[in-house]
């Protein structure tokens, strides 16, 4: 049952004012604004891209171009490039509304598992290492950490390794390198040949001198003469300790009237180096016979 009172409208005792009229309309505009812009998103849709194979950063530019977001990303282990997309969550092609968010499954490398070492491995490896008695059956072996002594540390040097008495020393299958021997000259002599031809053809000097060695080996030696030449070198093989002559000659042509000077000295090459005094043998060329 209405009743009519003055500037409002009851029913029941349930009045309505001017002013309530106004507050209602703004709530039903309210609603039908919300449930408006609800309709029209649900409307509005889009789907996933197919991003498999980009990156993490590619991925999120395509989705906005799709109007989606990124709503998250977790990684898996892969073989393919660290941050590749290996697929979405929905999956490619879901139809979904406008600023939903899509989450991202990036590669990360595969992590090497540390090599596991056996039983069998174990005791292969502790082979031939001493039993310790009451530590059970197997090889045991004991670490133990001995701290450094405080202040400076004092070096000692070991002695040389020394072999029991009684025993010889091992065996070599090299042979013993013989010493080598001493080298001394002893005099020496120049002399015009008997049988030498003229100045003009050319005069004959025979050089001699005694060389002595301390035992056996190989005497390499030459010639030099003051005039800068050198003889081949010549090597005599020495049995034993002893004395031996080395000689040589020495030709020189000159005109009659002419002195002859110069001299030869033997050089000693090996088993050591050497060299003797000056032999000399001035000669004077004989004049014609008138």
């Amino acid at each position: 049952m209405l009743k009519h009172v003055e500037g409002q409208v009851s029913s029941d005792g349930i009045a309505v004012t001017g002013l309530g009229k106004v507050g209602v309309a703004v709530v039903l505009v309210f609603l039908v604004g919300v449930g408006g812009y609800w309709v029209f998103q649900q409307l509005q849709k889009s789907q996933v891209p197919p991003l498999v194979g980009v990156s993490r950063a590619e991925a999120e530019k395509q989705l906005t171009r799709a109007h989606l977001v990124l709503g998250g990303f977790r990684e898996e282990e892969s073989g393919e490039p660290k941050g590749t997309v290996l697929r979405t969550e929905p999956g490619i092609g879901s139809n979904l509304a406008y600023g939903t968010g899509v989450t991202l499954v990036l590669a990360k490398p595969v992590e090497q598992p540390a090599p596991q070492i056996g039983i069998a491995q174990l005791k292969a490896g502790t082979a031939g290492l001493p039993q310790l008695p009451g530590r059970g059956a197997g090889p045991h072996v004991d670490v133990r950490v001995i701290p450094a002594p405080a202040g400076p540390v004092s070096r000692r040097t070991l002695p040389p390794a020394t072999r029991p008495i009684g025993t010889s020393p091992p065996e070599s299958s090299q042979p013993p390198v013989p010493p080598v021997p001493e080298v001394w000259l002893d005099e020496g002599s120049a002399e015009t040949a008997p049988e030498s031809p003229d100045c003009q053809s050319g005069l004959l000097t025979v050089v001699t001198q005694r060389v002595s060695m301390s035992g056996p080996g190989a005497l390499t030696f030459q010639w030099v003469g003051s005039d800068g030449t050198t003889t081949p070198a010549e090597t005599r093989e020495i049995g034993a300790a002893s004395t031996t002559v080395v000689r040589g000659e020495w030709r020189r042509t000159g005109l009659p009237g002419d002195t002859l000077t110069g001299w030869r000295r033997l050089a000693i090459l090996s088993p050591k180096q050497l060299t003797g005094d000056p032999l000399t043998d001035d000669h004077v060329c004989p004049q014609p016979a008138t």
